[in-house]
């Protein structure tokens, strides 16, 4: 339930939980290439707060870390990460956006799309929203065709015309492996007939997008 994004050689995991239950608010890079090698990075800037449960998208050479776990508080807060500066900032967007965890967010452009997630009452929930990351504010989107039923700790992935959501849960015992795709040229939805046998339903996993799959 940590957030990392990869630039050039270097991947940069940010946050999550430890052993003990407690939030980690540590800064890692792992440089990729040859055998691997760790190094912690003590960022400039005004420090971000041990967090898990959150989500972080790459726009340019910026990270930035959405919502999550603080000090046992759901937060809806925004901090970036200039990775080329290696420097922290906060950012409070215009807007409405609805404190969260077990959330996905996706890089559109310079947009960064939000589905889904759990609310401070764990609750389950299907709104999809959109962070103008040039503009600095929210924006609610509202889509055509029927969305994706509430859930969390489900995958997103860009393809190539829109953003995959995968399984997740409703948080009432209900474990998903439904398909869906938006996409922002139309602001539309899909789920996809998926032919072939489907992974178990499932939730908490991950997936990634290698050329056409």
């Amino acid at each position: 339930c940590h957030g990392c994004e990869v630039v050039g050689p270097h991947a940069y995991p940010f946050g999550g939980q430890n052993e003990r239950g407690a939030s980690c608010g540590d800064l890692y890079v792992l440089k990729i290439s040859g055998f691997g090698a760790w190094s912690r990075r003590i960022p400039s800037g005004p420090p971000v707060k041990p967090r898990s449960h959150h989500t972080s998208s790459l726009v340019d050479s910026k990270m930035f870390i959405i919502g999550g776990v603080t000090d046992a508080t759901l937060t809806e807060d925004v901090s970036v990460l200039n990775i080329s500066l290696l420097s922290w900032s906060h950012i409070k967007p215009r807007g409405s956006f609805t404190p969260r965890q077990d959330h996905t967010s996706e890089t559109w452009g310079s947009e960064i799309l939000v589905f889904g997630g759990r609310d401070s009452a764990g609750v389950a929930m299907n709104d999809l929203t959109k962070l103008d990351t040039t503009a600095r504010q929210w924006f609610t989107i509202i889509p055509n065709g029927p969305s994706p039923s509430a859930r969390y700790g489900h995958s997103s992935a860009v393809v190539e015309d829109g953003m995959l959501i995968i399984g997740g849960t409703n948080g009432e015992g209900l474990f998903l492996n439904d398909v869906h795709v938006f996409r922002p040229s139309v602001d539309a939805w899909e789920q996809l007939q998926c032919t072939g046998t489907a992974p178990s339903p499932r939730a908490f996993h991950s997936t990634c997008v290698v050329k056409d799959k």
